[in-house]
């Protein structure tokens, strides 16, 4: 509630304004509260009374006559002649009764014993003792009146009165019966009646009544003759006089004590109700939401004693909201927003602490439509949430009085409860978003997910647990999670419990060890629970998500497989053979039979893989692996390697020649055909042997029989060879050649010898075959066929032949320079079939010729006819392809390979080299073969080229045959390019 506006720059604290430091008010106000109620000991800080909340002077002597009479309940020093609550006089008056009713006892029954006595008898006795039980009776008739409902019905004064003035007859009676002379006796009587008139009448009603008295007493005197002297008629005046003044001053004094304690008693019981409404409204703000929580603090405010009141509360730094506004205009309303740097909350959010402002109508800039409404009096104290000065608590009141410390008390009072109201409920609201997000997590979980409390005990269940384990949620409330395990997996969960009460974080069980869950129809599957703690408003709890990991089991196991295992074949793979024989060699007993390794590769796979395709290389490797197992006996290991190689763990072999016999057999499963796709297929299998034991390592034992296998290939296939040391030689061998190969492409250490062959008709040179040349650092000169075969296996022949044939082109290049076409010479580079087996074989020799400068025509590529062997189409594709260049094509070693004369027809070749065993043999019936060869390749317009000229016979012969190419040691050896380049004739 904004009641009022601050200029920039005005003191909170002048004439109109009174700043309160935080809550002092609460303090100062408990503080008389516990002081007035006398339970010192809750007493907090000093003992001093604080200035805001003095209590009510006392008067100044603290003599206390009437200590007996009980403090009074309400203060009415105005009562009378009203119906109502008793005043502190009325409760005098009663009290006075029961005492005038004593004592008007006790004197007349004094007064019967005086009548009595002999000597003082009364003048008229009967009607003495008469008007004595007259008197009597009439106290007794007094003493039986209700007077407290007399008293509330304000006739107490009156009748009192009345008592009065029969008390005044009765004295003048009484002297007029027992004569003048005994008045003495009945002074003591209307003393008694002087002083009862003093205490507990009203102050003019006494005066009246006294005076009455004293009258009357007079009047009787005279009229009975008086019987006394002056002295003592003045003597006896002095005394009622004194009573009187006596009686005045005690009624003054008790009357003020009685109205100073009933005023204290009545503060402290309005203080203490009001902290009682406060405090006892407090204690339901525990069950309330924020918007309850605001509006239970307006109301309380309104309870304490204000017209109106409303809470600011803060939406930024700028502007503030009017929540709940009670007995404020319509211009300032629910929800509207206002800005913060005027009014009550600016001086708030200044000063951070409780604002009064005495005099609302004359602070300036006041809102127009609050200062029409007449409030004067506001108070606006700060509500904290956590820390921050979240809103502003604000009452109002019309009225021209004083804020009490204690009203403004009470509203910080109420401000602090509804800051921690307000906190409480926002931490609860987001406690209770987080339970609604925790659940819908839960319940949207795509596994299984239970609740459970620390001792295993399931709290809540989501919808998928119904799927994996056939539950209802409600079935497993209050259920262990063990239910949900399978015998067997229970201690694991009894250990994870143990583990969790000193270690609590999240864990996964199932996923090292196997975990089983059970369902509601009795059937166990693999599962893996997730389990972690988490921290809610009611304690720890742990999560557990439970899935059910059969599929995963399942594809973890063909993993397993796979990995093991060949994928087409079904058997063993080498990683799996590795462990075997690794434990065969292990357990292999000292002195007992070798553990034996068959290494077996099938001869010649790669033709039919690239003639017959890839699908029908993979079913005769199947084929051929099936046939294997089926000659293997039961206990040995059949196992594929990768490619055409396998693998067979043999244990049990007395000797090596039945280890020898055992592979014989492997290889005459391969003596029936192979039926393949509806054709039959004849391949044959070279086995290697190598023994093992104990003290043997499995990949060394592998590399043995390996090495075995490859000599048996060397040797001729289809055959089977043993290990020996000499075979590991040549192993070693050959993989420093390997890899000295490798290096001898980075270091320069391969260069080009260059060979003429020559026209025989009349010994000019018309070209030239490039021979590689390898100079080993250590080694030396190493021979073409102890690194060639090497070079291409390990498929080192690519970047090798890479080579030769740019240096050979750009050695070419020199010797053509100025040369006409009819002087040219060629230049023969080999191919080997590794590089004819990809295409960038015909982008090379593009490169090369462009870069060089070397006419295509000048180019010949010799290759073998194995070429052909493999993939028949391609290869043709890739010669026709270079041709088309213009590069000519020569095939090398012609007659030692499956080409027939018939195939020259067919080839697309412009070079047939007859090989140097056909030239060896000239003279016998090889020159036959020699003169069809030259016979064919005329009629298909082919260059013939004699390889391996060594005698001058050989050179005669061939001339008559028609063969005027020839190439040998005769005509000229191998030399370098400097030698070969003078050999060569002159540029026309």
């Amino acid at each position: 509630m904004d009641l009022g506006t601050l200029t920039p720059g005005a003191s909170p604290a002048g004439p109109s304004g009174r700043l309160r430091a935080p809550y002092p008010q609460l303090w100062a106000a408990t503080w008389e509260f516990l002081d007035a109620t006398d339970v010192r000991s809750m007493a907090m800080g000093s003992t001093e009374e604080p200035p805001l909340a003095r209590r009510p002077e006392a008067p100044p002597s603290r003599h206390r006559p009437f200590g007996r009479w009980r403090a009074m309940k309400h203060v009415d020093a105005t009562t009378a002649g009203r119906s109502g609550p008793l005043g502190v006089l009325d409760e005098i008056r009663l009290q006075s009764i029961g005492a005038g009713v004593v004592s008007s006892l006790v004197v007349i029954g004094v007064l019967f014993v005086y009548g009595l006595v002999p000597g003082h008898e009364p003048i008229d006795a009967p009607a003495y003792f008469a008007l004595l039980t007259v008197a009597t009776a009439s106290v007794g008739v007094i003493a039986l009146l209700p007077w407290r409902r007399v008293a509330e019905q304000g006739l107490a004064v009156p009748l009192l009165c009345t008592w009065s003035v029969a008390d005044a007859a009765l004295v003048c009676a009484g002297i007029a019966f027992s004569g003048a002379a005994h008045s003495d006796l009945y002074l003591v009587f209307l003393a008694l009646a002087v002083f009862q008139t003093g205490v507990a009448y009203p102050r003019t009603a006494r005066t009246v009544l006294n005076l009455m008295l004293v009258v009357a007493y007079l009047s009787t005197l005279a009229a009975t003759g008086w019987g006394i002297g002056t002295a003592t008629i003045l003597l006896r005046l002095g005394m009622i006089v004194a009573v009187a003044a006596m009686a005045d001053v005690l009624s003054g004094k008790l009357t003020g004590e009685l109205t100073f304690h009933a005023g204290a008693t009545e503060e402290s019981e309005h203080r203490a109700r009001l902290w009682n409404r406060v405090a006892g409204l407090g204690q339901a703000l525990s069950a309330l939401d924020e918007p309850s929580i605001v509006a239970w603090a307006v109301d309380a405010v309104s309870q304490v004693g204000f017209e109106a009141a409303n809470v600011c509360m803060f939406v930024d730094a700028d502007h503030y909201r009017v929540l709940h506004p009670v007995g404020l205009p319509a211009g300032y309303g629910e929800d509207s927003l206002q800005p913060s740097n005027r009014g009550m909350p600016a001086m708030v959010l200044r000063q951070r602490a409780t604002v009064v402002v005495d005099d609302y109508l004359s602070m300036p800039h006041v809102v127009p439509e609050l200062r029409a409404e007449g409030f004067r009096r506001v108070v606006a104290a700060p509500v904290w949430v956590d820390g921050e000065l979240t809103a502003v608590l604000v009452g109002g009141t019309r009225l021209e009085r004083a804020v009490t410390p204690e009203e403004v008390a009470a509203v910080e009072l109420i401000a602090a409860h509804a800051g921690t109201g307000i906190a409480n409920s926002r931490k609860l609201e987001h406690q209770r978003r987080d339970a609604a997000h925790f659940r819908s997590l839960v319940e949207s979980a795509p596994d299984a997910m239970v609740v459970l409390d620390v001792n295993g005990r399931i709290l809540e269940a989501n919808h998928q647990v119904r799927t994996v384990f056939g539950y209802e949620a409600g079935e497993l409330m209050g259920q262990p999670l063990e239910r949900m395990l399978a015998v067997q997996s229970r201690p694991a969960a009894d250990g994870y419990r143990l583990r969790f009460a000193s270690d609590p974080r999240p864990t996964v069980l199932g996923d090292a060890d196997e975990l089983c869950g059970l369902r509601k129809d009795g059937t166990e599957f693999p599962i893996e629970v997730v389990v972690g703690p988490i921290e809610t408003p009611e304690g720890l709890v742990v999560t557990a998500a439970i899935r059910d990991v059969t599929e995963r089991r399942e594809f973890e196991r063909r993993l397993a497989h796979q990995a093991s295992h060949d994928e087409l074949t079904g058997l063993p793979n080498r990683t799996l053979f590795v462990e075997r024989l690794a434990d065969a060699l292990l357990q292999a007993a000292p002195g007992g039979p070798p553990v034996a390794v068959c290494f077996l590769d099938v001869d010649h796979f790669k033709y039919v893989n690239d003639s017959r395709g890839h699908a029908v290389g993979d079913s005769l490797l199947a084929e051929v692996a099936r046939r294997i197992a089926e000659t293997a006996r039961s206990s040995d290991v059949v196992a594929r390697f990768g490619g055409d190689e396998f693998a067979v763990l043999v244990e049990g072999q007395a000797d090596r020649q039945g280890a020898t016999a055992y592979a014989w057999r492997l290889l005459a499963a391969f003596d029936r055909p192979f039926v393949l796709h509806g054709v039959e297929c004849f391949v044959s299998a070279s086995v290697g042997i190598a023994f093992g034991g104990r003290d043997d390592d499995a990949n060394d034992l592998l590399r043995d029989a390996d090495a075995a296998m490859y000599h048996a290939k060397q040797r001729g296939r289809a055959r089977v060879e043993l290990f020996d040391e000499a075979l590991t030689h040549r192993a070693v061998e050959r993989l420093e050649i390997e890899s000295s190969l490798h290096h001898a492409l980075l270091a320069n250490e391969l260069s080009l010898a260059y060979q003429p062959y020559v026209d025989l008709r009349d010994g000019s040179v018309v070209g030239v075959e490039a021979l590689l040349r390898w100079h080993h650092p250590q080694r030396g000169d190493v021979p073409p066929l102890s690194f060639m075969p090497i070079a291409e296996e390990s498929g080192l022949v690519v970047q090798i032949g890479r080579w030769v044939l740019g240096e050979a082109c750009r050695e070419a290049a020199k010797w053509l320079v100025g040369r006409t076409v009819p002087s040219r010479i060629g230049i023969s580079v080999n191919v080997s079939n590794r590089q004819l087996e990809h295409d960038h074989l015909i982008a090379e020799v593009a490169t090369v010729l462009e870069e060089t400068g070397v006419p295509p025509d000048c180019l010949v590529l010799e290759i073998t006819e194995s070429v052909f062997m493999s993939d028949p189409h391609a290869a043709v594709r890739r010669l026709n392809a270079l041709r088309g260049m213009g590069v000519r094509v020569a095939i090398d070693d012609f007659g030692t390979g499956f080409s027939s004369l018939n195939s020259l027809s067919r080839l697309p070749i412009d070079v047939v080299k007859i090989d140097k065993s056909f030239v060896d043999g000239i003279g016998t019936r090889y020159d036959a073969v020699i003169g069809a060869v030259v016979s064919v390749a005329e009629a298909f317009d082919l260059s013939v080229v004699a390889e391996g000229v060594e005698r001058p016979e050989q050179v005669e012969r061939l001339k008559a045959l028609g063969c005027h190419l020839a190439q040998g040691f005769l005509l000229g050896r191998p030399v370098g390019a400097s030698e070969i380049e003078g050999m060569l004739p002159r540029a026309s």
